[in-house]
C-alpha cells in the first residue's frame, strides 16, 4: 500500500510539478487504498448475501448505522 501511495504523489509531484495539498493527498491516498481492494465484479450478489449472513453479529443494527452515518454527514464540515 505505501508504495502505491508513494507512485501516486510522485506521478503528482512530476506532473503538477508542485507537491499535493493536504486534500488531494488524502484523495490521492484513497485512490492508493481502493486500488488494493479486490474487485467485486465477478461476485454472485446471491452468494455474497449468503456469506455476509453467516458471518457473526457485531451486535449493530443497520437502522442504528445508517442513523449514526446520517448524523455524521449533517454534522461534517461542508468541502
Amino acid at each position: 500500500m505505501d508504495e502505491r501511495i508513494d507512485e501516486k504523489l510522485e506521478r503528482f509531484s512530476e506532473t503538477m510539478e508542485r507537491a499535493p495539498t493536504p486534500r488531494e493527498r488524502w484523495r490521492l491516498e484513497r485512490d492508493a487504498v481502493l486500488d488494493s481492494r479486490p474487485p467485486k465484479t465477478d461476485a454472485d450478489p446471491v452468494a455474497l448475501r449468503e456469506e455476509r449472513l453467516e458471518r457473526p453479529d457485531i451486535g449493530v443494527e443497520p437502522e442504528a448505522a445508517t442513523e449514526w452515518t446520517a448524523s455524521r454527514r449533517q454534522n461534517a464540515v461542508p468541502a
